[in-house]
This record gives structure tokens, sequence and C-alpha cells, in this order.
């Protein structure tokens, strides 16, 4: 426990005694040579194979997921592993199952899917009082890491410095890992040789011709010949060493001495290879050669040696060497250490040296690092921007980042002193696109490594809030029917404007540290947990004094003035109002708060959403045309569907098979939801779908994914054409699907019997808000399924008639108008509409169950001046949210809520 004193207990002590008592039991003793279980059993063991299974007691386990034991999938930022302690093996398994103590609860219990730390790389222990300094990590520990046991390591200099004999031991390399210098040394070396066995043998020929000078030769024709006739010069047979005659020699003559050009720089010539043997050493005379292939001698060229030359050929599966690498690995450090930050020091240890900087081809790569290497085009770290193709613009961006920092006094620089609690800083770069995916700005944030805060330490509250969507849709829509002026602001380095109050300390920036420095902050930095709420703060205050009131009730990021309304987004903020002086003297006396801002066009793009306005027609279009096309890049389709979904629903499909895993599903997932909730409602009931099954996807929910791509890929241009009326009334559009999915899942499964609801809301006749979803309540009827979705819809229709009621007192609607205008629910259920109509208390006989869970809204409809009417399904525009459709009934409805 030495190696990892935080986890020392006293209380363990039973579990050393019985792992000690199974040591003994097991290990062999030095008298008789067996273990006390084989004297006892009668039964011999391998003691080579039960040292492997032996680990030392005390150290770090980490113990695998459940979830992922029993083969389902987690999270993505789930821990796919809890830390344990290895006490020992278990009683009443194999001794491969260990028996791990669970950190937290304190229970032991065997375990089967671990990976052990013997060697305790993976616990801290030199603050605590350790026996070893925590290690660097360095292409030494990487190597270690991935250590494997087909490597075998051998001391050149001993052996270099050793005799010709020692340097024969090292095993010849093939020719594609020496360069051409060392080609032609070898080359020369090995001519040299051979023209000295070929004198040899031909002295030896003249010798033995001597010797037997009146011995005849028999030949087929009978007659004879004398041996002194025979040629004495006759070519032996070409020598069977298999490099003699070796042609790559990149077309460059033989060379027949040892010169400079021909020898490694730094060592001396040698007459043979490393693991050639001199033709010198030996028998003392030399013998003709055999035509017989040499056998070579497994103890030099044998299959530890990967990469010795002329090895003979057997067939291996790739699979095979495949999982006996993977299973040969040390995975606690190889994992502990992929999960690191610093993604730099893994490619320098593992695959620069594999890299031609010359031709800019990289002749390996180790497969971990695609694993650990995000795509991080637009997000770049520091090493990413500075060795980029806009490291100019990243280097100018970090450059005003710091020089803004230092102009507000952020901070005071400080030494640093022990007891202070400093956070890490870093570097965030931003490559801002327009939404078509061309580059609009190049931005740099010194920012805070948050996640090391403590909270009521370094902070308190975080909470702040965000403009709802369906505020910014109708302040678009007022804007267009009302000729409002709009102007869209961008606070410079927003966060520093707002003081903070706790005492935090920070490392210094990198590219502009200095030693034994810290920075205390007096302004709010990008990382910290507070920044944001800090900055509302500030915000709303100086909003507050210059004019403007909070409507929490509605949305507690609308600010109305008497003359300017105002729309907050963190640091993204919104102006409309009837002049455009108002809104100029609004932003006058915000600079006059002290608060930096830059002025941008009137709104024509907002959070990645491009809205472009037709002054002809009165139309407003919202598009995402760049998001669309990361989302065809990220899935790769190549064709075009005319539906984003099949008629079919799609079902969970547990037997189904496994995905292909070629993209990030639920990174895509992320992104489809992004666009169907801002310009895409046509899309809303097919990326519904396939949210459902971020976890556990199948090959069938990749192939639903892939048709909303190939659906995008045909319509990449198209949005949410916004064309308002003259009237200003609510329509609500409701539609449900009861139990569409029992046809497809199994029946046994809730799911299977659960009803989707979809509604769209407009105003003006514009879509503000629409929504698809699988409802919790479970209905027993249609009549049902569509009154629990219109109780459902009401939930939205109530707060946005309050919002349309404060921002249309604002905008200069009449109090008249505003006091009359309408909400119309359209129900395709004539069942659902006459019950929605009955008199509040009153209900049927089957409706009776659902009293309290859906009735409540009735009482809101009169005094709300809402009615509930019938509408026929071909004009439904709902329709396309609960199921999926044919392509004509799809084109219908999209023409009747998208405008296109």
């Amino acid at each position: 426990m030495l190696h990892w004193p935080d986890e020392a207990d006293h209380k363990l002590w039973p579990f050393a005694m019985d792992h000690a008592v199974y040591l003994w039991n097991h290990l062999p003793r030095e008298d008789t040579k067996q273990a006390p279980i084989e004297l006892m059993g009668g039964a011999k063991i391998d003691h080579h194979q039960w040292f492997k299974r032996l680990h030392v007691w005390g150290s770090p386990v980490y113990v695998l997921d459940p979830r992922l034991q029993d083969g389902k999938k987690i999270p993505k930022w789930d821990v796919r592993a809890r830390r344990g302690m290895y006490v020992g093996v278990s009683p009443t398994h194999s001794s491969l199952v260990s028996r791990v103590l669970n950190l937290q609860t304190g229970y032991v219990s065997p375990q089967y899917h671990v990976v052990i730390d013997d060697l305790f790389t993976t616990v801290p222990n030199a603050d605590q009082g350790g026996l070893f300094d925590v290690a660097e990590f360095d292409a030494t520990t990487w190597q270690s890491l991935v250590e494997t046991g087909y490597e075998k390591h051998l001391d050149e200099e001993g052996l270099a410095s050793g005799s010709r004999h020692d340097r024969r031991k090292r095993p010849t390399l093939a020719n594609e890992w020496l360069n051409p210098v060392e080609k032609r040394a070898r080359k020369s070396r090995r001519a040299a040789r051979e023209a000295r066995l070929r004198q040899r043998i031909a002295e030896e020929r003249r010798h033995r011709a001597a010797r037997n000078r009146h011995v005849t030769f028999e030949v087929p024709e009978g007659g004879n010949i004398d041996a002194e006739d025979k040629p004495a010069s006759a070519p032996p047979n070409p020598p069977s060493h298999d490099d003699l005659n070796d042609d790559d020699s990149d077309g460059e003559p033989a060379i027949h001495s040892d010169d400079e050009q021909s020898v490694v720089e730094g060592h001396e010539a040698e007459d043979e290879d490393p693991g050639e043997e001199s033709e010198s050493e030996g028998a003392a005379a030399p013998s003709l050669p055999t035509s017989r292939v040499r056998k070579k001698n497994p103890k030099y060229f044998g299959d530890d040696f990967a990469n010795v030359a002329e090895l003979g050929k057997k067939k291996i599966r790739h699979s095979a060497l495949d999982r006996q690498f993977f299973a040969n690995l040390k995975w606690a450090e190889a994992i502990n250490t992929i999960k690191g930050d610093n993604f730099g020091r893994m490619w320098r240890a593992a695959c620069e040296p594999y890299h031609d900087h010359d031709t800019g081809l990289q002749d390996d790569l180790h497969p971990m690092i695609l694993a650990a290497k995000a795509n991080s085009e637009d997000n770049p770290n520091w090493n990413e921007a500075m060795n980029g193709p806009l490291r100019q613009g990243y280097w100018k961006a970090a450059e005003d980042e710091i020089e803004a920092l230092k102009k507000k006094e952020s901070w005071d620089v400080v030494d640093r002193t022990e007891g202070m609690n400093v956070l890490p800083s870093t570097w965030a770069f931003k490559c801002k696109r327009y939404p078509d995916g061309s580059v609009r700005k190049l931005k740099a944030r010194f920012c805070v490594r948050g996640d090391r805060q403590i909270q009521d330490v370094d902070f308190h509250e975080t909470w702040a809030p965000v403009v709802n969507w369906n505020t910014v849709r109708l302040m678009l829509i007022l804007s267009q029917v009302l000729g409002l002026s709009t102007k869209q602001v961008d606070y410079t380095t927003a966060f520093l404007h707002a003081p903070i109050e706790e005492e935090v300390y920070v490392a210094m920036p990198r590219g502009f540290s200095e030693p034994n420095k810290v920075l205390k902050l007096k302004r709010c930095l990008y990382g910290l947990k507070q920044s944001p709420r800090n900055f509302f703060q500030f915000l709303q205050s100086n909003l507050e004094d210059i004019g403007f009131e909070p409507q929490t009730e509605v949305d507690p990021c609308l600010f109305i003035s008497k003359n300017c309304i105002c729309l907050v987004y963190v640091d993204d903020t919104l102006f409309f109002s009837p002049e455009q002086k108002y809104i100029d003297e609004a932003i006058a006396k915000l600079r006059e708060k002290g608060m930096e801002l830059e002025e941008e066009a009137s709104v024509a793009g907002f959070l990645g959403v491009h809205i472009e306005r037709n002054e002809e027609t009165g139309a407003i279009t919202l598009t995402q045309k760049g998001l669309i096309k990361r989302i065809v890049d990220a899935l790769g389709v190549q064709k075009t569907s005319p539906t984003p979904a099949h008629v079919d629903p799609l079902a969970i499909d547990a037997e189904g098979d496994l995905p292909d895993g070629l993209y990030n599903y639920a990174s895509v997932v992320g992104m489809l939801l992004y666009l169907s909730g801002h310009s895409r409602p046509d899309i809303c009931f097919a990326v519904s779908q396939v949210a459902r099954f971020i976890h556990g996807n199948r090959r069938s929910h990749e192939v639903a994914i892939e048709r909303i791509g190939q659906y995008l890929k045909g319509t990449m241009d198209k949005g949410l054409i916004l064309t308002p009326r003259e009237d200003f009334d609510i329509d609500c559009y409701v539609d449900a699907d009861f139990a569409g999915l029992w046809n497809v899942e199994e029946h046994t499964n809730p799911e299977s019997v659960r009803s989707r609801a979809g509604y769209a809301i407009c105003i003006c006749g514009c879509p503000i808000i629409w929504k698809s979803q699988l409802m919790r309540p479970i209905a027993a009827s249609t009549m049902e399924a569509e009154y629990n979705a219109l109780a459902l819809s009401m939930r939205d229709v109530l707060p946005l008639q309050e919002l349309f009621k404060t921002i249309g007192h604002a905008v200069g609607i009449g109090k008249e108008f505003c006091t009359q205008f309408s909400t119309t629910i359209h129900e395709d259920n004539q069942g659902a509409q006459k019950l929605a109509c009955m008199e509040p208390g009153h209900h049927t006989p089957r409706s009776k169950s659902f009293w309290v869970r859906s009735h409540w809204f009735r009482q809101y409809l009169k005094p709300t001046r809402t009615k509930v009417v019938y509408i026929k399904t071909n004009l439904q525009k709902a329709d396309i949210l609960t199921k999926g459709l044919t392509k004509d009934k799809f084109l219908r409805c999209r023409k009747l809520l998208c405008g296109w």
C-alpha cells in the first residue's frame, strides 16, 4: 500500500492475509520444486502460466461498466469504467477472476471484465508520500504502453563494441529498412565476400585436380578423359546465401572497396552484415557449396524479430494478428493516456517518426490515434491554430485578445504562492462562418478551465437564461408586417464587462507567460462557470438603467422600453423599433455605460440561421445551408430522396444488424435537432424518430438517418418561408397518430402502444412553434389520442398568447385588437373536437378516465377567446409531424407548412 497511500486501510488486512496464503499454497518450494497445492492434490500445475495470472495486491483495477459488459451502449460522455482495488483472487471462481474492492461503497465482489494496473501508473502518489514520482509522458512511456510482446530490444551499443561473433547475433535487416548509403555498403561487402569465396573454391578445385591427375571420368559415349583436361576454372554453383545476388542497388555499380561513401556515418566498415556468418570462421578448409537449402538458425532468425530479411513464408490471417495485438496491449495505461488532453504528445511519440516531411507522406499511423483525434476544423487547439493555413489570423486574434484583456484591467499579475488554487488556462479558437460555410471571422479566447473550480469556493450560482426562439420568430414576423427597423449587436469580449466577486487565480496564457507568475482575476473570463450569469446580470442592470424593463413573466431575455424592444442571447442582441433613431439612442447609451460593442447590419443572420427578406412579396426566408452541408458531409450520402422518412414507423429493431459506425450517430442527430427546430419543420417527424435511438442504434436506424441526409442534399437551399397575413390571429393545427408503433414493435414492449402528437402554432399564417413527440399517456382510442395531443398543444398556445399581448402593446398594436384577437385550434377528429367544446365539468362516459389529466385546458377557452374547430385531413398542416407520408401527401403538407 506504499504505492497507493490514499486508499490504505487497516481493515483490508484479512484480504491481504488471504492473498498471502493463496501465494504460499501455489508457489513451488525450493526443496521439492512443487507447490503445496500440488502435493495435496497430486496434480501438477503449469507454474509459468500460473505466474502470468498473478497481480500485485492493492493495485488499482478498472472495472468495465455493467451495461457495456452486457453488450449495451452508454451515453458518449459517461464514464466507461470505475476504479477499484485488487484484493486477491476470487475463492469461488477461476484464478482468472479477480476480487475487487469498490472504493465508493466498500463492497468486495468478483469481477470479470477488468484491467489491472500492476505498476500503479494510473494513481498519483508523489504528493501523498508514495515511493515513486509521477512519470512525465514521453516517447518511452508511449512505447511501454503499447508493448505487446512481439518486440525485442537489443543493446546496439554493447553489440557494436563486442566481438565480431557478438555482432553477428543481431538480426539481418531487410533492404527496405536501409538508406542508399547503407545499401551500397552492404552490396560492397557482399561482392567482396563473394569474390573471396569464388577464389577459395577455385583454389580447392585446383588442389583436388592435382591429387586426382591420373583418375579418369566416364562419359556416356564410353570414352575416357583425363582429369587434367577438365576445366579447372569452371564456374562453381552460386553461393547458398540468398542475399549474394541482391539487386537493390538503385542502379549504381558495385563498389569493391570500403570507401567513405559506403560506410554509415559514425561507424567503422565491417566485412559482414549483422547476423551473416563470415566465411573465415567455421571449417578450416572451404568446401564446395551445395544446392541444399540451408535452414536458418532459429536462435538468430526466430519469430521474435519482425523485420528479419528472407524469412520463410507462412500464411497468417490478418484478423488473428489484430486480435493477438489488441489482446496483448496494456490497456490500462494506453487508454488512460489516450484520454489525456494533449494529442500532440501522442502524435510525436507514435507517428512523428514515420512522417516524411519532404513528401508529406505518412508511412504508419497508430490505430488509436484515429480514435483520439476528433474533427476540429472550426475549433482548433493551440498547435493546430498556430501551424495551420490560418495561423496568421489566429495569432492576430490572440494578440487582440490579450490587448483587450489588459485594456479592461481584467487581472493583476501576482507571484505564485503556496495555498493558491490556481486554475489552468487554455486558448479557445473559433472560425465563425456564414450560413453558406464561408469564413466570417477568426476569434481567439483566453479561457479558464472551469472544470477545476470548486463550488462555494470559486463560484456560487451559474444559471443564465437565453431568449426563446419562439420570441425571435414572432419579432421577425411583426417586424415584416409593421415595417420595424432592426439591428444586431455583438459585444466585444462580452464576459469581461462583468466584475467578479470571488477570489480566482489563473495560470498565465500560453505564448504570453511569465515565470512564477499567476493572474488574479478582476473580471470574468470565458470558461468560468459564473461568467454567463454575471454578464447577463451586468447587461440587465445596464438595460434597466437606460429605460428597458425585463418581461420575466413571458421571456426573461425580452426587454421592452418606450420606443424599443431588445432580445438577448448571451452576447448577441437584437433591437427592434419603429424608427432607427431609437435603436441608435439605445446603443449610444450602452456605450456611455462603458460597454464595447460592434454594430452589424440589420438582422441577416442569427445563431447560424440566415434571414433573407423579400421586400416585393413581404416574405422572410430562414435557411441554414452551412449546417445542412455539414450534415451531408458527415453522412457521406450521394443520392437524394423525395421524402425524409419512410411510410412505416422506425422500430427499435433489437435483433437487427449492428451499425456500420462510419460516422458519429449522436453528433449528426444533434445537428439535425438544431436544424429541425429552427428552420426545417418538414424533417421534424423524421428527426424525432432517429433521435430515440442515440443509444443502442442499429443499421436500420443508420439507414433512416441517411435518408434524412439524402432528402436534405436535394433541398439544401430550402428553408422556412414566412409570408405574414394582415391579421394577427393565432392558429394551432393539432394531429395525432394512435398507437402508430403497434404493427412494427413487439407487443410486449410498452413503446408499441404509445401515440405520437404533432402540432404547429402559427401567427399571421406563419409557423412559430412546431413539435413532434411520442406522448407519455397511453390512449385507449383515436379520440383519446387526439384529445391528449390537443391538451399538449395548449401548453404552448397559452404562453404564446401572453407573449403576443406583451409585445403587441410595445410595437403599437391597438389595445382594442389585443383584447379581441382570437385563437383557433384546428382538429381533424370530430370526437375530440366535440369533447373539447363541452362546458367545463361536462364529459362523456368514455372520457371520464382522463378527466384530470386532459380536461384542464377547457377552462381557458372562453376567457382567452379560443375555439376548437374541425378541419379536413387534407388541409391539416400537422399531418406531416405525426407520420411518414407518401410523396404526394408530403409535398402537399410541406407546401402548407413551409411555404414551398
